[in-house]
């Protein structure tokens, strides 16, 4: 056998090998998770069809809560350093 047929065969096991690699490591975790926030909103539905009809309201936080939760969030972001890809989004945003 000659070198060049001995080569062509392995390169090709290689490149398969590493195409399979390539797809699996694009395997995603939202595809394992899919659907599953409807079926269970459905499942909810159909276990409580009148839950619409409730006048009870929402626990949550109220606005000062709120604000000071918003202003340490912007607070802490104007913290860290940005990179300049960053800084060129923003330019282009607030021209």
């Amino acid at each position: 056998m000659t070198r060049r047929t001995l080569v062509t065969p392995i390169l090709a096991v290689c490149l398969g090998f590493s195409a399979s690699a390539c797809v699996a490591a694009n395997h995603s975790h939202v595809e394992d998770h899919w659907g599953e926030s409807y079926r269970s909103l459905m499942a909810q539905q159909v276990a409580n069809p009148d839950a619409g009809k409730e006048t009870k309201s929402v626990e949550g936080m109220n606005s000062t809560t709120a604000a000071d939760v918003t202003e340490t969030y912007h607070y802490r972001q104007s913290e860290q350093p940005r990179t300049t890809e960053t800084q060129t989004q923003l330019d282009d945003v607030t021209q």
